[in-house]
């Protein structure tokens, strides 16, 4: 059961937005890869439905960003990868140690070692306006850093997609297109929460999105409806306690799973 605090407003469900139909790839439902129905599942270990994001969650800890080698064979073509972090002040200040900037740069090294030669990926930064690298061939050299100063102290997830989005049309040629959302899921008001549901769901299957919802002091919490609402289509929900490295490396590991067929796994 979920709790919403009292006195905090429920933002609207998209599912007033407008309906979607879910075009699941076939290959999915032919492909019997034990991985991904092991990380498809709630927190009571029971399937979830097809048209439900998966919600997870990790433990927390304190090790260095890596992933090992794959395990299995890579059954998934290439991948246009952006990582959409959350920088206002609250995001921020709970990364002290910069665990966020680490992942990306420890994806960039995964993705350069045992992805494709297509697989590309990028950054966006953002807060009240976001700052961009769009996808580039996976090298082992993206640049994590955390973004530039000057982004502002609030929470504009509709426009940080929307610029994500646009970055993504002349880089991403034929590669799916994944993007990973760094942030506890709030928005200002109920435009930001409806602008946010009118881009997701008007790009339907051809993107991939994943979130990583910082749940520290029950910060998700008055958002988790919105984003886990089957109508908005979110690929999969893993909330973390903490921004400490080996629950957000634990989070990036079973989103690589689910986006190659392989069995990654951080250390």
């Amino acid at each position: 059961m979920i709790r919403r605090s009292v006195g905090t407003r429920r933002p609207p469900s998209p599912r007033r937005l407008r309906p979607v139909r879910r075009r699941w790839p076939l290959v999915l439902l032919a492909v019997p890869i034990v991985a991904w129905a092991a990380i498809r599942v709630d927190d009571d270990s029971k399937p979830t439905a097809a048209l439900s994001p998966t919600t997870s969650t990790v433990a927390s800890g304190s090790t260095l960003v890596a992933f090992d080698a794959p395990v299995g064979t890579r059954i998934t073509g290439p991948r246009c990868w952006m990582v959409v972090i959350d920088e206002s002040s609250s995001m921020a200040t709970a990364d002290e140690v910069g665990s966020r900037a680490d992942a990306v740069r420890a994806t960039g090294e995964f993705l350069a070692a045992y992805g494709l030669a297509d697989d590309r990926l990028g950054v966006t930064w953002f807060a009240d306006s976001a700052d961009v690298t769009p996808p580039e061939v996976a090298t082992g050299s993206v640049d994590g850093r955390a973004g530039p100063l000057g982004l502002g102290s609030g929470t504009r997830i509709s426009n940080a997609l929307s610029t994500t989005l646009q970055s993504m049309e002349p880089s991403c040629g034929s590669a799916q297109r994944v993007i990973v959302l760094v942030s506890d899921g709030q928005a200002p008001d109920d435009a930001e929460f409806r602008a946010i549901g009118a881009l997701i769901t008007s790009a339907g299957r051809s993107v991939h999105l994943h979130l990583i919802a910082m749940n520290g002091g029950q910060a998700f919490e008055p958002a988790r409806l919105f984003w886990e609402d089957s109508a908005l289509g979110i690929d999969s929900i893993t909330t973390v306690s903490s921004f400490g490295s080996d629950e957000v490396a634990a989070a990036v590991a079973g989103i690589l799973t689910l986006e190659t067929g392989q069995q990654v796994a951080s250390r």
